[in-house]
């Protein structure tokens, strides 16, 4: 059986690493470029009240469907295979909800050119990092025993 806290682990990975990428590619833009698309003071100001309800809701909103479903997860009955892809769906949709407005913040900051978008945008990322799926924290959270644990490592066959 594959290793599934490695395969969490990769899906993390790989999304931190595309939204670090996005930060690249957002600040080689704008300063290569040395010009945004928009100047608009009055824009601007809309975006960043936009930008931080956003980062705001869609935060808040993500952490309490995630909440829901570990708290879900944790008193059922299901298998520890089970739990485990049930957790990865729920980790996976907190995530999108953790990136839609990293994403929204960088392309503000690419129509004007105003750091405070990539200052949001960084504490999301970090607030993105912080849900590192460690194989500790799963097990803690779905309340899984070392047999689980041990099967979910792929170190026990079926």
């Amino acid at each position: 059986m594959q290793n599934q806290f490695k395969s969490l682990q990769k899906n993390f990975t790989g999304l931190l690493l595309a939204v670090i990428g996005f930060a690249i590619v957002v600040l080689s833009i704008v300063l290569i470029a040395k010009k945004t698309i928009n100047q608009d003071v009055q824009l601007d100001r809309a975006l960043q009240l936009i930008a931080v309800l956003f980062a705001i809701g869609d935060c808040f909103i993500g952490f309490r469907l995630y909440k829901k479903k570990v708290l879900e997860l944790r008193s059922s009955d299901l298998s520890a295979q089970e739990k485990m892809t049930a957790y990865r769906g729920a980790s996976i949709v907190f995530w999108s909800f953790l990136m839609a407005p990293t994403l929204f913040c960088g392309i503000c900051y690419v129509i004007t050119g105003n750091f405070a978008f990539m200052a949001l945008y960084a504490f999301l990322l970090f607030a993105f990092g912080a849900q590192n799926p460690f194989k500790s924290k799963v097990a803690l959270l779905l309340k899984l025993d070392g047999n689980d644990v041990a099967l979910l490592d792929g170190s026990l066959g079926n």
